[in-house]
């Protein structure tokens, strides 16, 4: 990740993926670039007003 001022208009994308990631990181590539992957817990809380919520039978 590199410093960004608040003038800048690119730059801000991979400080944001770490804000927001549980899990990040970044690996080599054959050819030009890099490969860059994130993680997320997606932890799912339903509750009893919830339309998508099932009783348990």
């Amino acid at each position: 990740m590199r410093g960004v001022t608040g003038e800048d208009q690119f730059g801000r994308g991979l400080l944001l993926v770490g804000a927001l990631a549980d899990d990040r990181g970044v690996g080599p590539r054959a050819g030009v670039g890099k490969t860059v992957w994130a993680e997320w817990s997606l932890a799912l809380t339903l509750c009893g007003t919830d339309p998508l919520a099932r009783p348990e039978e």
